[in-house]
């Protein structure tokens, strides 16, 4: 499982790997609704990098359910640019 995060619509950004714009394939049924955050289980590449085995999920749900996968701690005040 990979989560992935979207800061607008499109592309998305892998959280566990840092890979940067993974999309939604046009053929999915979340293709259209562009949600904030995703689950994925591998990607496919052909002239993009597709997602695959995709679930939207919200936020809070990974500190729940998968804290290996979360930092807590005190948010940075000033954090560096991506």
């Amino acid at each position: 499982m990979m989560p992935a995060t979207a800061s607008g619509a499109r592309p998305y950004t892998s959280t566990r790997t840092g890979e940067k714009d993974v999309f939604i394939h046009p053929s999915s049924a979340l293709f259209r609704e562009a949600p904030t955050m995703v689950v994925f289980q591998e990607t496919v590449e052909t002239s993009l990098s597709y997602m695959k085995g995709i679930t939207a999920i919200e936020p809070k749900w990974l500190a729940k359910l998968v804290p290996s996968m979360c930092l807590f701690g005190k948010p940075l005040e000033n954090p560096p640019p991506r």
